[in-house]
């Protein structure tokens, strides 16, 4: 239970992260326009580090099982955006 609060902080910290990042207004799209369009429709690539400090109830591994992290993973798609997840032993994480 220890790790189970942390785990849902920075899935809610993540989830609010993207939803600021949001471009719309009010449900419309914005008609603003970037001068060079080839970023456009582009894939951004993010690389997450972070130390193995699983629990008994909550594993990243296991991460597939739970309902949130599909939601997670379509808000990711929608802002062309793709994680790439390291994960390292907790000792060795400073």
């Amino acid at each position: 239970m220890k790790r189970f609060i942390p785990m849902v902080l920075i899935v809610v910290l993540m989830l609010t992260l993207f939803t600021a990042c949001d471009t719309t207004q009010s449900g419309k799209t914005s008609t603003q326009q970037t001068g060079d369009s080839s970023t456009q429709g582009k894939v951004h690539k993010l690389k997450v580090l972070g130390p193995v400090n699983e629990s008994a109830e909550i594993k990243f591994a296991e991460r597939e099982e739970y309902p949130i992290w599909h939601k997670f993973e379509e808000m990711l798609k929608a802002k062309n955006l793709e994680i790439t997840y390291e994960t390292v032993p907790s000792d060795q994480y400073s």
